[in-house]
């Protein structure tokens, strides 16, 4: 074979290999990407304006008869929720009577881990230790394992018996899709988000400026 057939052989190829690449990025690009995590699409109208407060769904702490109720919508692998949390337990410490929290789950429900770890704060609530689990929970996220979900009921004294035939209930699961549907209804972009007697507040915010909310919250009443 002659030089020049060689160079024009390996042009042609060059050429054929940038084609196929070129199809092949045109073909990824126009892939949909999937909804992911705790968010929705926007293009969705809201239908719901304030949630619905569930006691047979929705785990509840606080006073029935506190004046200010906080409804959190909240998920175990996000890491601004962390902080979140933090903020609504010193809240409920200092508003002991004025206060009820009202937490909702919202877990990724294409990750087993995070779907997995929202049970068993639930069964933790059972025992009355909600709290302790889920900072356990968020200092050790994305830990979701079911041997490391066991060894946190453990850690905190919980009946493991009792914790591990709640695990495997069913009902937690469709109480999830439940809070997910209301996630869409209200028009929620992702977590964490809090409705203050009604008052929505987005995304990652002070305990100072929750505080003020509450307060005059509190004032209204």
């Amino acid at each position: 074979m002659k030089t020049w057939q060689f160079i024009l052989i390996l042009i042609l190829l060059c050429g054929l290999g940038i084609f196929l690449l070129l199809i092949f990025l045109g073909y990824v690009l126009k892939i949909p990407k999937k909804e992911t995590g705790s968010t929705r699409s926007a293009t969705v109208p809201p239908s719901m304006s304030t949630p619905r407060i569930d006691p047979a769904r929705d785990t509840i702490m606080g006073s029935r008869t506190a004046p200010v109720t906080i409804v959190a919508y909240m998920d175990f692998g996000c890491a601004h929720c962390t902080s979140m949390s933090t903020i609504l337990d010193t809240l409920l410490a200092r508003e002991k009577e004025a206060v009820r929290l009202v937490w909702k789950d919202v877990p990724r429900l294409t990750q087993q881990g995070s779907i997995d770890a929202h049970v068993a704060g639930r069964c933790a609530h059972e025992q009355n230790r909600f709290a302790d689990y889920r900072r356990l929970l968020y200092e050790r996220q994305p830990n979701f394992s079911s041997v490391q979900l066991r060894t946190y009921a453990t850690t905190l004294g919980l009946n493991l018996p009792r914790f591990t035939a709640c695990q495997e209930r069913e009902d937690h699961r469709t109480q999830f899709g439940a809070i997910r549907e209301e996630v869409d209804a209200l028009g929620l972009t992702g977590t964490p988000t809090v409705f203050i007697n009604n008052k929505r507040v987005d995304g990652e915010v002070s305990l100072e400026t929750l505080q003020n909310i509450i307060s005059t919250a509190k004032n209204k009443k």
